[in-house]
């Protein structure tokens, strides 16, 4: 996929324009299929989360204390 035109990170807002790197993720909303596109950083984010690797992120306090809270 090219893009032909800047968007806005679905996640964080950085904006991603032609030519950059970027990831898309295919959801479906409820009127139908919605591409969503992120940026390099919230694309890795999103891999680490949903391979069980976000332990690993520097943006993780060392020690949670078993909170409940869900994940932005």
């Amino acid at each position: 996929m090219t893009l032909r035109r800047s968007h806005d990170c679905v996640r964080c807002g950085t904006s991603i324009d032609p030519g950059e790197e970027f990831g898309a993720v295919d959801v479906l909303d409820p009127v139908g299929e919605l591409q969503v596109l992120l940026c390099v950083d919230c694309a890795a984010d999103l891999r680490a989360f949903l391979s069980g690797g976000m332990d690993d992120t520097p943006d993780d306090p060392p020690d949670s204390g078993g909170s409940t809270e869900p994940i932005d």
